[in-house]
């Protein structure tokens, strides 16, 4: 049991500067010395966790994303309706707002696209489950629309160029779905 915690702790260590690192330099440039010498380890303690920088972000991603499947997984439906796209919405800034600090990291303050492509494949393969596959070129462009601008406002909330609830963001964002964009746009100049 002891030794348990001490590899929880240990691992926490390690992950809180990896992520301190990443918010203050360029990932390419962190080295794993770099990491050990914030989590106050040697090198070797480093690697009995992980095989290098690569294998903490993509384990560190893959936990994150993996609570945010779960979160999403928690309500299927047979088709896609209003009620099951608001929550959606709300679920996704619901888990966000959970572990801000890491999306924060991941999507604004980090210059690495990995976590946000990763995020973008999360979310477009939890839509597919309820939706056959798109019968046009048009169709996967408007997907791909809504999922990279629904990324671009999660970015405008984690920096804080909103300043607005998330509650208040996803009714938005439910009610512009509904409408359409450019008529919205012109009815709220």
């Amino acid at each position: 049991m002891k030794n348990d915690m001490r590899v929880i702790r240990t691992r926490r260590s390690i992950r809180e500067a990896f992520l301190k690192l990443l918010a203050e330099k360029n990932y390419e440039k962190i080295t794993v010395q770099d990491i050990a010498e914030e989590a106050f380890i040697n090198r070797n303690t480093f690697y009995i966790h992980y095989t290098d920088k690569a294998d903490l972000l993509e384990k560190l991603s893959t936990d994150c994303l993996d609570e945010l499947k779960k979160c999403l997984g928690e309500r299927k439906v047979d088709e896609l309706d209003d009620d099951f796209i608001y929550n959606m919405i709300k679920n996704i800034f619901n888990t966000i707002e959970k572990n801000k600090d890491f999306y924060k990291i991941m999507m604004v303050e980090s210059d690495s696209g990995f976590f946000t492509e990763r995020l973008t494949v999360t979310i477009r393969s939890y839509l597919f489950q309820y939706i056959a596959a798109p019968k046009s070129e048009e169709i996967k462009l408007m997907i791909e629309y809504l999922i990279t601008g629904f990324i671009g406002i999660m970015r405008m909330y984690l920096k804080g160029d909103i300043k607005i609830s998330k509650d208040k963001i996803s009714d938005f964002l439910f009610k512009f779905l509904h409408e359409d964009p450019f008529a919205f746009l012109l009815k709220n100049m």
